[in-house]
């Protein structure tokens, strides 16, 4: 074999060893590749990446403990089981509840901030009586609360989880802007007349939809003056208010 021939063959033996070691290594690469997933398989499913804790706050009136043992949340699930979004929009689907957050705090602990809506006044109609929040969403029946009170004539019913129709909408706009003092003697009817309100014995002139809060802010304070009883509190333009002192009988 000629010096030529020799280097050939030691070349090609050469190009025979790097394949095969380059096959080996990513043989040694898959092999270590599959450990590793592997080992993060395990340690994501293991008792060590498990939820230890569901941490509530915010909760008073809503069915948060309920609507989470619903979903499984609880001790022993994965954390990497934890949808945040899905399990805050099932918690917000409860009338109660305004705004939901959850947090996953690795490595064991699901944290969940719940925002409750406040009743604000009591609606009645056909007989029944229902809390509604300031956002006009029915709560649940009512249960003898000392609220400001709505009578409404010009609906039949209402849902729990609806909003209010835009006419008691307004009612519940003034009653939600009157101090807490006055609010809970507001007796309101909401019918084909429009808005009528009578707050702490006194008829109040209302005049149009607009500008109910301000309304509102107003009759709390003349009330809060002690007007003459009989007297009619007029906010048809809540900048110039006035106070009509009831007429004597001749």
């Amino acid at each position: 074999m000629s010096t030529v021939d020799r280097r050939i063959a030691v070349r090609r033996r050469q190009v025979a060893e790097d394949h095969a070691r380059g096959r080996l290594y990513l043989v040694m690469w898959g092999i270590v590749g599959a450990i590793a997933i592997g080992a993060l398989v395990w340690a994501i499913q293991s008792p060590l990446l498990d939820v230890d804790r569901v941490e509530v706050t915010g909760v008073h009136r809503s069915s948060v403990t309920a609507t989470l043992e619903a979903l499984e949340i609880s001790p022993g699930l994965p954390l990497v089981a934890v949808r945040s979004g899905s399990i805050a929009e099932a918690l917000e689907s409860d009338p109660w509840v305004a705004d939901a957050a959850v947090r996953v705090v690795w490595p064991n602990r699901v944290e969940v901030s719940v925002a409750e809506r406040v009743p604000i006044v009591v609606i009645a109609l056909n007989g029944s009586d229902w809390l509604v929040a300031t956002d006009g969403i029915v709560l649940a029946p009512a249960a003898g609360e000392r609220l400001a009170r709505i009578e409404v004539m010009t609906a039949d019913s209402v849902d729990v989880g609806a909003v209010v129709p835009s006419d008691v909408a307004i009612a519940v706009a003034f009653a939600a802007a009157l101090d807490a003092e006055v609010a809970a003697s507001a007796n309101l009817t909401v019918g084909e007349g429009g808005l009528e309100a009578v707050v702490a014995g006194y008829p109040i002139r209302l005049g149009t939809g607009e500008d109910m809060a301000e309304k509102a802010r107003v009759v709390s304070a003349l009330v809060a003056t002690g007007p003459p009883a009989g007297s009619t509190i007029d906010v048809l333009a809540p900048s110039r208010p006035s106070i009509v002192a009831p007429t004597s009988a001749d």
